[in-house]
């Protein structure tokens, strides 16, 4: 699936019962990614079949605010040293739980509100890409929101993920972190995308508290309080707008919660989508001439190298000829022949 020596480990980012996260530096470009290394030598079908499942997620979402791909390698398979790795997007601000730990502990304040609703909205796109390809994360949490030095949100780690095969379909395998659980799974009953939107009120109440909305460590305690949907107001500092969202999005029953397009396209959000979309398009416009403007610099770079290489031939007089007219001939045989955005 490629070659890994393209790829030098910088750091380890982290551990988990999956194996490690690590920044890698591109060999060729210099870009950093990230690598998720699992050794499966030890592994059942079942868990090698839900990194898979992982990589193909991940391949097939091409969004802003999901979490980029950019390679696969399955190393000495079905050999007890297996490793599967997944190389991604990698985002420099770290995830939104550290961002909320870190505003609790050392800033000691709450987030603007103006802050929150953007977040939001980043987040409801992430999940709308995902939800019209019919995929279900089934594990959203502040720690699988990862936010670049654009401050733009990805929604990462796809690992348990389930692709439905049609938008009326309902999944039945209880699996998350028990306190994003929505009511309906800790109820073992079907689900479908409003499980989600359940794990993206968790995530706003988080934003908005600072803390869990269901905290409960003792994990009858905690189904209980998630069933019944009671969790502590938010503080009096925000407007009712952020607590009603909150409310909707934290109704028990799944079909009385928006779906993503609802959420989107509601006039609560208006004016913040509309921002949103605005600053996208800005970044959009500064990528596009920043690779223009490469682009041009590797032209003008293989025009010297042309003049260069054609001025040192022939007699003066050709010489004097070609140094005066091999500049459009060159341009024409070069135009965006260089390397774009490597």
């Amino acid at each position: 699936m490629g070659d890994l020596n393209k790829y030098e480990k910088v750091k380890i980012l982290g551990r988990g019962t999956f194996g490690e996260a690590w920044l890698v530096n591109s060999r060729a470009s210099g870009r950093a990614y990230v690598m998720k290394e699992m050794s499966t030598g030890g592994w059942n079908d079942a868990d090698k079949e839900k990194s898979l499942n992982e990589v193909n997620i991940l391949s097939s979402c091409n969004h802003l605010n999901i979490i980029r791909y950019v390679g696969a390698y399955r190393i000495h398979k079905n050999k007890f040293n297996e490793q599967i790795l997944i190389i991604m997007e990698f985002a420099e601000g770290g995830d939104l739980a550290v961002k909320i730990k870190t505003q609790r502990e050392v800033h000691k304040q709450f987030f603007p509100e103006h802050k929150i609703l953007n977040w939001l909205v980043q987040i409801s796109f992430g999940l709308q890409y995902i939800h019209k390809k019919n995929i279900l994360h089934r594990d959203l949490k502040s720690q699988n929101i990862f936010i670049t030095s654009k401050d733009i949100l990805k929604i990462g780690d796809f690992g348990i993920s389930k692709s439905l095969a049609h938008t009326r379909e309902l999944a039945h395998t209880a699996i998350g972190t028990p306190h994003y659980l929505s009511p309906e799974i800790c109820q073992r009953q079907p689900y479908n995308h409003k499980s989600d939107m359940w794990s993206l009120g968790c995530i706003l109440y988080e934003l908005c508290a600072l803390r869990l909305a269901f905290p409960d460590e003792n994990f009858v305690s905690l189904i209980h309080s998630i069933c019944r949907g009671s969790y502590q107001s938010i503080s009096k500092c925000y407007s009712s707008k952020l607590a009603d969202l909150i409310q909707v999005l934290l109704r028990p029953v799944a079909a009385r919660r928006p779906s993503v397009e609802q959420l989107l396209s509601c006039s609560t959000l208006e004016k913040e989508v509309e921002c949103y979309l605005q600053y996208v398009n800005k970044l959009r416009e500064n990528a596009e001439l920043g690779a223009e403007r490469e682009r041009l610099a590797s032209q003008s770079s293989k025009e010297d190298e042309t003049r260069s290489r054609v001025g040192s031939q022939g007699s003066s007089k050709d010489s004097d000829f070609r140094s005066r007219f091999g500049s459009q001939e060159s341009a024409d045989a070069g135009y965006g022949s260089g390397p774009f955005n490597q």
